[in-house]
């Protein structure tokens, strides 16, 4: 077993002496030299019998100390991380290239930046102020029937009146983004796009200017998107919108008789229901459910306190960038380009974007910490599913999907998305709601108030 001695450098910066015990070394060379002599051809030698120091000469020493300690230095260098217990986020740097001596141990010093010490928070203990159940409103079923009804509805051209809220419209557009310059960068385009007045497609501002609008019409207007607008590409934005009415349709509902029922398969409006709000219940247990783990990673967040190393936050910050890079380049802009529709310097958007990956990387060092700690293991055959459902989303062929493997680090994130995903689920099992404990004492104090 190797010999390690930690002394710090820095905040996150420390320096590793590690000695090799001269047994080890020499076990090594054996090793090396058993392996190499097998490939080796000496004339006048059958194979296996060819003398130690000619076999030496013939692959040269200099060869074979290259290669032990090509096999030692990155074992020797792992047994010491074992030993000092740190985690590091780069590759070392040895302050000279080792060198082997026989007959003494093999003496390097390593020098790498590592993660501070981790002090993970509570996490079997945590309280999340939301509701687990979900509760389904008459208005919510109403609403989604008459959803189901417009599904059916009967379409009539109308070409003689402007549009109203309640009719169907089919529609052309454009987008684009005003920088504070006054240039305008198409960021959205769209032809026979079908939207229903008044039921919330549309940012209200648009909507507004689009009802009264003839067949045939168009029309050129700005709008400013929402600051909190899912879409972080037009939130906040002025946006100019050109506008082509293709065409009105008024809707004639059906009602909802037995007959129209049994073509969807249901006996009656009852059972209609039903199955709406099963649907919708569904519907709402999958999005608290992702409310809960999102709430999850926060309290985690908040509660985790920690020096990244800014390596390590550089380094997730030139990887977001470049993949921002390589999607911009398929919509056939630069990152220069696409920052000057949002009138912001690249400076300016890295500023920006060092929070998110702080965050990325803050919630990387927990996932592994509690990985490890609590032993989670992802198997070979839920890594192989895992690849296998990401090609099967994305439709990509045999070919494609060894390309990506082999190319990128693909792999690596679907592994860790694995990891993270355990542990989230872990800690999912461990939490507990405040709402359902306010409701379990109020329901004891209720209780003891009774029998007093």
């Amino acid at each position: 077993m190797v010999e390690a001695v930690l002394s710090k450098i820095d905040d996150y910066r420390v320096s590793i002496d590690i000695t090799v015990p001269t047994e080890e070394v020499e076990r090594a060379l054996e090793q090396t030299f058993r392996r190499l002599a097998g490939n080796q051809k000496v004339k006048g030698f059958r194979k296996g019998k060819v003398p130690r120091d000619m076999l030496i000469a013939s692959m040269g020493k200099d060869n074979l100390y290259t290669e032990t300690l090509n096999e030692l230095v990155p074992r020797a260098y792992q047994d010491a991380l074992k030993q000092v217990k740190v985690i590091p986020v780069d590759q070392p740097v040895f302050d000279s290239a080792p060198a082997i001596e026989e007959g003494k141990p093999l003496v390097l010093t390593a020098q790498v930046d590592v993660l501070p010490e981790i002090n993970l928070p509570d996490y079997n203990n945590i309280v999340l102020d939301l509701d687990e159940k979900v509760e389904v409103t008459q208005e919510e079923v109403d609403e989604a029937v008459e959803s189901f009804r417009r599904r059916s509805a009967k379409k009539t051209p109308q070409e003689s009146r402007p549009c109203a809220a309640g009719d169907e419209v089919e529609m052309a557009y454009k987008l684009f983004v005003v920088a504070d310059d006054g240039t305008a960068q198409l960021v959205d385009e769209k032809y026979d796009v079908r939207i229903i007045l008044g039921e919330n497609m549309l940012l209200p501002d648009i909507e507004q200017q689009v009802v009264g609008m003839n067949t045939n019409e168009e029309k050129t207007f700005d709008a400013i998107y929402p600051e909190n607008y899912q879409n972080q590409e037009l939130a906040g934005k002025r946006v100019k919108v050109d506008i082509h009415l293709l065409g009105i349709f008024e809707l004639e509902m059906p009602e909802l008789t037995e007959e129209f029922l049994k073509k969807d398969g249901y006996d009656s409006e009852k059972a209609l229901r039903s199955d709406i709000e099963k649907n919708i219940r569904a519907y709402k247990g999958r999005f608290r459910e992702q409310e809960i783990r999102s709430a999850i990673e926060q309290k985690l967040q908040e509660e985790f306190v920690i020096k990244l190393p800014p390596k390590l936050v550089e380094r997730d910050l030139q990887k977001n960038q470049y993949s921002i890079e390589m999607n911009l380049i398929d919509r056939g802009l630069t990152l220069e380009d696409y920052l000057k529709t949002r009138g912001i310097s690249i400076e300016q958007w890295r500023q920006q974007q060092r929070a998110e990956s702080e965050r990325r990387v803050k919630m990387g060092v927990l996932i592994g910490k509690i990985y490890s700690d609590e032993r989670l293991t992802v198997t070979d055959e839920e890594l192989k599913h895992e690849i296998m459902k990401y090609a099967a989303i994305r439709r990509l062929s045999n070919h494609e999907l060894r390309k990506m493997l082999k190319e990128t680090d693909l792999q690596d994130i679907l592994l860790y998305n694995l990891k993270e995903r355990k542990v989230i689920d872990l800690l999912r099992s461990k939490v507990r709601f405040k709402v359902a404990d306010d409701t379990a004492t109020a329901a004891i104090e209720e209780q003891s108030e009774g029998e007093k």
